[in-house]
């Protein structure tokens, strides 16, 4: 018995040191080596800084991440050198740039720049008159255009998305355009050798906020989630959200509220374990705008 209680013992003895040699590996980006093994949390905590965009949800814990999920979290250049299942260190991952295409109505068309000549006041391109032109652009963003956007021409991002001389427009074109996702006039800076950004929006008269929060239920085990308009919405809205359950956070599934209702369809979270606290918070909409409507976060519902 004695030899059995020692051979135990030994056991247990090992195991400790084994656990205790366990390699630690940081739960942020910033704190993580560029040569060390990255944590979901760690990735978690890059996307939430900004550093990189999100494919899915990431859990957000202490495992390592291999070259395959690295790939289907992120948006990062292709990894090489490193097997699909091999884990990989800081230093592979690199975000790739991903540009979104956009559409605007333009005055002109532009066949030497193949791009779009724009207006020369808000007026007018809020007006636009027949002809004008459907001429598409990229920004970085897959969102609705917001102040300080890069535009770019939608086949070579190093020529200016808007330019101020096409053709018979010479005289009267300029550097506004109608940006239909936003029922909005958009001005760009005023360069006809390069990129662009974005430098006012102006909305038809007669735009109203329109506050959306979420309606947050719990009940053991899940959680239900709705947004929640202070208006009937005169566009479909879709809100994008994050949320924390017992100190865990999460990116949501997007919620949308179709057009001439102000609820969305029910999320519902199943977390496996009883839900002690949860938070939530919108990142984003889109459409941000729809015709004399702007929308706006609420937060937490009441």
């Amino acid at each position: 018995m004695k030899k059995q209680h020692f051979f135990i013992v030994l056991l247990f003895a090992l195991a400790a040191i084994i656990i205790s040699n366990r390699p630690r590996y940081a739960t942020t980006w910033a704190a993580t080596n560029s040569n060390e093994m990255v944590t979901r949390a760690a990735l978690l905590d890059a996307v939430n800084n900004g550093v990189f965009t999100a494919n899915t949800t990431i859990p957000n814990d202490d495992e390592c991440v291999t070259r395959e999920q690295a790939q289907a979290y992120v948006n990062i250049n292709a990894i090489t050198g490193y097997d699909m299942n091999e884990l990989v260190p800081k230093s592979a991952f690199v975000a790739a740039t991903v540009y979104y295409t956009h559409e605007g109505y333009f005055l002109c068309f532009s066949d030497s720049y193949s791009t779009g000549a724009g207006y020369t006041s808000s007026a007018n391109a809020l007006g636009y008159a027949e002809p004008w032109y459907t001429v598409n652009f990229k920004t970085l963003y897959n969102r609705p255009l917001q102040v300080g956007d890069q535009v770019f021409k939608v086949d070579d991002v190093t020529k200016p998305a808007v330019v101020d001389d096409a053709g018979p427009c010479y005289a009267t074109a300029g550097y506004w355009f109608f940006y239909p996702s936003l029922n909005a006039a958009v001005q760009v800076t005023s360069t006809n050798t390069g990129s662009q950004y974005v430098l006012d929006i102006v909305y038809p008269s007669g735009t109203s906020n329109v506050s959306i929060c979420l309606i947050v239920d719990v009940s053991g085990t899940t959680a239900t989630v709705q947004a929640s308009a202070s208006a009937s919405v005169s566009t479909a809205v879709t809100v994008d959200w994050n949320y924390t359950i017992n100190g865990t956070e999460a990116i949501g599934t997007p919620v949308t509220i179709n057009s001439g209702n102000n609820l969305s369809n029910v999320h519902t979270i199943n977390h496996g374990s009883t839900i002690n606290t949860i938070s939530v918070s919108i990142n984003s909409f889109s459409p941000s705008s729809n015709g004399t409507q702007n929308y706006i976060s609420g937060g937490t519902c009441n």
